[in-house]
């Protein structure tokens, strides 16, 4: 997820740059068998907040066009997108069968060790705690410490919710492109994408409708 007017880039990386690339890369035996149909919005500004109504509209409107499964819907997201992810579903409870979050965040990133308990953290884990919910992040993280989704994922285990959490930690990830010091271990979503188990898990969730 970026900037509308990064379009371009966000073709070259993440789900998309597999999704085009070498048809023996994409899990489930390339695009033919590839079972997701997948929507990728932009953000128009820094805050995915002020857009989820409109995100949610366009999932509804596009669901009888792609002829999508209304008991199999997951919102996966990255960095911005990830905290987003968190935020979505726990203001929507219901509307997924399960999300993915990854290098995510809750609160603004630099200020981590300055602030209260955020209301934010205590929101996402009553939206969130009945939800499957696998998070991703690295270690080596400089842009989005591993510890916010370390702070996230405690926090839902503690809650003793029926969804369950699964969490990977990397030990380290590529670099963010074009950020190879502010970005260092930051695009773990190379890694995520890739990882045929994720493809699995989602299937195996679905919803109530």
């Amino acid at each position: 997820m970026g900037a509308v007017k990064k379009i371009g880039k966000l073709r070259e990386t993440s789900l998309p740059a597999l999704l085009l690339g070498a048809d023996e890369d994409i899990p489930f035996g390339g695009r033919e068998g590839f079972p997701f149909v997948v929507v990728m919005p932009l953000a128009q500004q820094r805050d995915w907040k002020p857009q989820f109504d409109l995100l949610v509209s366009l999932v509804d409107t596009l669901m009888p066009v792609v002829r999508g499964d209304p008991a199999a819907t997951y919102c996966c997201g990255n960095s911005m997108g990830g905290k987003g992810t968190w935020e979505l579903a726990s203001r929507n409870p219901g509307k997924f069968a399960a999300i993915v979050p990854i290098c995510g965040y809750l609160v603004d990133h630099k200020k981590l060790d300055k602030r209260d308990a955020p209301s934010s953290l205590k929101e996402v884990v009553e939206g969130c705690k009945d939800l499957p919910v696998w998070v991703f992040h690295s270690e080596t993280d400089r842009l989005v410490g591993v510890e916010h989704s370390d702070e996230v994922v405690k926090a839902l285990r503690e809650a003793d919710g029926s969804g369950g959490v699964n969490y990977t930690r990397y030990e380290s990830a590529p670099n963010l492109p074009n950020f190879p010091e502010k970005g260092f271990g930051h695009a773990c979503y190379e890694l995520t994408f890739r990882d045929d188990e994720l493809y699995s898990w989602l299937l195996s969730k679905r919803k109530a409708i």
